[in-house]
């Protein structure tokens, strides 16, 4: 039987990178970043108005003060979007002016319309303004370059995408990106005591596992490709198998139940008919020891995650994700460290990893304290929806440290 890191390390010495692909810049969120991509340009790309108001030369308003205002003629407006226009200078004269506007080369500055005062308007434009402040050069000017410079790095390889990078790859014409593809995603659920809805018949639970995967493979921006449920017998479920992979080929199949060693548990000889190739089944962690990890012949990965709630739960975290973020090129999270504030409580078994759930917050000196929750019971739900961590508890018969590792509930 494998320990934890030795069962992670089985399964990323296996991970391989997703094909590349191009992707639309519209659909590239969530997608990983396969190359680094650069600005071709600057942004922006050239000087424009950042406030409504008036482009100047700061020439005309040195001597401008409070007791010596200085009046200046407008000679006409400037929108954004007008293309390169010589726009006429004229000692005291100006230009009323938008934001984003292109900037004419004489002027230097603009001053804010909440900063002049209008004396004369004709037609609704203004025609004379009042100025009693100085200008600096350069004020509520964006020059070339100044956001992004050409060849500046905007996304790196290994990054996932987010809004503000397609906010900047958008900006900068970036159309369509190099990615890594999105892996896929099959979901068996298994088991005669499962019923899929309706009234529960006495003996009977529903199928609560495969929504939960659902939801979990959707939050990880993937979509999920559901494949029913499967009684526990060999023959129907490798029918089903073979359905699946005719149909969807996914990089990944997950079944819940049927992996630990009962009479009904047939999922490793099932998977043993189909000449796959088993790397470790039953693992030293608890909740969730019978878990195994196979590739199908097809390529496909394999995952049998027993069927108990939390085991579920904690398959997903600490064996699917990683496998995941592997395929994606993705950095492997740390562990934030906490401070056990009940480790009295909770004896855990000796040379196992219990993953235990949590509840952490930030003590009075700003200390990350960590609870670890009663009702540890893997077939128990209710705790997860007061947990927001995960506590990973060593080998120890109980908690000997006083600081542990800590994961995100989730990702």
């Amino acid at each position: 039987m494998k320990t934890y890191d030795e069962a992670l390390q089985c399964i990323l010495a296996n991970a391989l990178l997703q094909p590349l692909t191009q992707c639309n810049i519209n659909q590239a969120l969530g997608f990983v970043c396969a190359k680094n991509v650069k600005s071709p340009e600057q942004l922006p790309n050239f000087s424009n108005s950042a406030m409504d108001g008036f482009a100047v030369n700061t020439l005309d308003l040195k001597t401008a003060s409070e007791t010596h205002p200085v009046f200046l003629n407008v000679n006409g407006t400037i929108a954004a979007g007008e293309g390169v226009i010589e726009r006429e200078y004229t000692p005291n004269g100006v230009w009323e002016i938008m934001t984003g506007a292109l900037i004419p080369k004489w002027a230097d500055a603009v001053i804010k319309l909440e900063d002049v005062r209008i004396m004369e308007v004709i037609n609704e434009i203004p025609k004379k303004i009042l100025v009693k402040t100085k200008v600096t050069p350069g004020l509520n000017i964006r020059y070339p370059g100044e956001d992004f410079e050409e060849n500046t790095l905007v996304l790196a390889k290994g990054c996932k995408i987010a809004p503000e990078h397609i906010l900047a790859c958008s900006a900068l014409g970036l159309n369509t990106l190099s990615v890594y593809k999105k892996p896929t995603i099959s979901i068996i659920s298994t088991g005669n005591e499962i019923e899929e809805e309706g009234k529960l018949a006495p003996g009977k639970i529903r199928n609560a596992n495969q929504p939960y995967l659902n939801a979990l493979i959707t939050m990880a921006g993937l979509t999920p490709c559901l494949s029913g449920l499967v009684k526990d017998e060999v023959k129907g479920f490798l029918r089903q198998l073979d359905k699946i992979i005719q149909k969807d080929n996914p990089d990944i199949i997950i079944s819940t139940g049927a992996v630990s060693q009962g009479r009904w548990d047939f999922i490793p000889k099932a998977l043993d008919k189909t000449g796959a190739t088993i790397f470790f089944h039953k693992v030293k962690i608890r909740p969730g020891k019978p878990i195994l990890f196979a590739r199908l012949k097809n390529g496909s990965y394999y995952f049998g995650l027993p069927g108990n709630p939390s085991a579920v739960a904690v398959g997903w975290r600490f064996f699917v994700h990683p496998l995941l973020l592997s395929m994606q090129g993705l950095s492997h999270e740390q562990p934030l460290k906490a401070k056990v504030i009940n480790r009295e409580k909770h004896r855990l078994k000796k040379d196992f990893v219990s993953f235990l759930k949590g509840k952490y917050y930030y003590g009075e000196d700003n200390q990350l304290l960590v609870e670890v929750l009663e009702g540890q019971e893997a077939f128990k739900i209710r705790p997860l929806l007061e947990a927001n961590c995960w506590v990973k508890g060593e080998s120890q018969s109980e908690f000997a440290p006083d600081f542990v590792s800590i994961y995100s509930l989730r990702d």
